[in-house]
């Protein structure tokens, strides 16, 4: 973590020097940006040690504990109200298919071919 912003300080800082040298100012704006990438990085880090450091006692622990679980129950929850829906859809798409291809063998089997004319195919079957 340290080492990320002080790269990002070093090669900012080599950057703008070297900039004025050859008084590049895109190099310059590289810089500038390259050594203001270091703030964000720091705040975060300055924002995670001080909530690692808040001392939390055993009950507001046991809430934040409670509150997880229940939001994590209720997540799960959902999430298998939606597969269940998802799985009943498809059943019922599969159940259709499965209709359909019944009445179509069952038309199929119902076709009369005349003993005294060759067999040449199946006649066009609209859809029922």
């Amino acid at each position: 973590m340290v080492w990320q912003v002080l790269s990002r300080l070093l090669l900012g800082g080599v950057l703008i020097a070297s900039a004025g040298a050859y008084e590049a100012v895109p190099v310059l704006i590289c810089g500038i940006i390259v050594s203001g990438s270091a703030v964000p990085i720091t705040f975060k880090a300055y924002k995670r040690r001080v909530l690692r450091g808040a001392e939390l006692d055993g009950s507001d622990l046991e809430r934040l504990l409670e509150r997880r679980l229940a939001e994590f129950e209720d997540h799960n929850y959902q999430y298998m109200n939606e597969l269940e829906d998802r799985t009943a859809e498809r059943l019922e798409a599969v159940e259709e298919r499965i209709d359909y291809t019944e009445r179509l063998l069952a038309r199929r089997s119902e076709l009369y071919v005349p003993d005294d004319k060759p067999f040449k195919g199946l006649p066009m079957v609209t859809p029922i």
